[in-house]
């Protein structure tokens, strides 16, 4: 099975939007269980989509971080669960191990742009400082812009 064009395009639109929901905590569509079922739909077998979600959600369910552990980056994980099994054609509990190197380079990446961002802490300070709305908001936003970005 392949993945078209127009199915790549949404997917990188749902991700953008899911990966922005998870850097704010706000609607918490970005667990595997939701991000496995859209990213089924979109491919055309949803039912591949929940068994995949069902499983790397329970695998992430228990997970907590203690101490300066970070887990593997849950949406990724779930998107590329699906979309090996989907492509390779091999069950979901694989397809989740195999999901596991590109979701813990995600979570690197999304680590060393928090480190890098905290550069921007002086200018929102700056910016507030000055009471620079428009400053402000556009220091606040472009770090989670880019880095939302990234999950493309």
């Amino acid at each position: 099975m392949s993945v078209t064009l127009l199915q790549g395009l949404i997917l990188a639109l749902i991700v953008f939007a899911f990966a922005w929901d998870a850097r704010w905590e706000c609607f918490f569509v970005f667990h595997p269980i939701i991000v496995c079922f859209v990213t089924g739909l979109v491919l055309g077998d949803w039912k591949l989509g929940l068994e995949a979600g069902a499983i790397a959600e329970l695998s992430y369910l228990g997970l907590t971080t203690v101490g300066g552990t970070v887990p593997p980056n849950a949406l990724i994980a779930g998107l590329m669960t699906v979309v090996l099994a989907y492509k390779s054609g091999v069950s979901a509990e694989t397809a989740l191990g195999l999901s596991l190197p590109f979701a813990l380079l995600m979570q690197w990446i999304v680590i060393a742009c928090q480190s890098l961002f905290s550069g921007f802490n002086v200018k929102v300070e700056q910016a507030i400082k000055q009471n620079d709305i428009k400053k402000f908001k556009f220091y606040v936003f472009l770090p989670e812009i880019i880095l939302t970005s990234l999950y493309e």
